[in-house]
């Protein structure tokens, strides 16, 4: 079990070290599996319990379960612009590291903040380049733009690892309200080492608002999101900063 959480916790630590890529470039995120369509369940009713079936096209009624949940986040897609605040944890033997992030995005551009510990950083994606600059320190570390998935410079974990996942290491789904939105949940296990994950996926954003790694019975990685906020965010915050080094 400790080999397993090793490799978990250097999946992290790639992850960590994505983020801080203004000083390792060359770790920098780089460069959808086809399923059937799938009709999502309806909104909570006035009772506040939500039905967890929808009607298809067909007129047959479809339930979010372990059976067509992968069909169902495949057709979620995430908002071209949104604002939201997340909080990760990383557990080990006798420890444990708790982050905070403010994450903007508008189109091509992110900008994500990281409080963890005693320090803050800040990391800018653009289209023509890639920034990351500690608040309070001088300067700024500057790279070149990179096509890829913003998610690892948040040191997310991906909920869409679910598509690719075995349908028979599927054991749970259905449908819930969770962090104030209403979400696709499933279970599933990760891969040889055996992990389990329980993930939750707002049907309106097609955002992560919560997962739960497992290592056994052991918690060993948690997420949880606030409410997002899909207006557009200020030009001001994908401004780069004045001073590079």
């Amino acid at each position: 079990m400790k080999k397993k959480r090793g490799a978990f916790f250097t999946v992290l630590l790639v992850l960590a070290l994505l983020a801080a890529a203004g000083l390792v470039w060359l770790l920098a995120p780089g460069a959808n599996p086809e399923t059937p369509p799938v009709v999502l369940p309806p909104a909570p009713t006035a009772s506040g319990a939500p039905s967890g079936v929808a009607d298809d096209p067909a007129g047959e009624e479809i339930a979010v379960t372990p059976a067509t949940v992968q069909a169902a986040i495949a057709t979620l897609a995430r908002p071209g612009s949104y604002a939201r605040t997340f909080y990760t944890e990383l557990f080990w033997s006798g420890g444990s590291r708790a982050d905070e992030l403010d994450v903007w995005v508008r189109g091509e551009n992110t900008r994500i903040v990281i409080r963890g510990g005693d320090e803050e950083k800040n990391i800018l994606l653009r289209a023509d380049g890639t920034w990351l600059w500690y608040t309070g320190a001088d300067g700024a570390y500057r790279g070149p733009a990179r096509t890829g998935d913003s998610d690892a410079w948040q040191t997310l974990l991906r909920y869409e690892d679910i598509l690719s996942a075995d349908p028979d290491d599927i054991t749970d789904a259905g449908y819930t309200d969770f962090g104030g939105e209403h979400c696709i949940y499933a279970r599933w296990r990760a891969g040889e080492l055996g992990y389990e994950s329980l993930c939750y996926v707002s049907v309106d954003t097609g955002l992560l608002m919560g997962l739960q790694t497992y290592d056994g019975e052991i918690l060993i990685y948690s997420m949880h999101s606030s409410e997002p906020d899909i207006s557009t965010p200020d030009d001001d915050l994908f401004e780069p900063p004045s001073e590079e080094q």
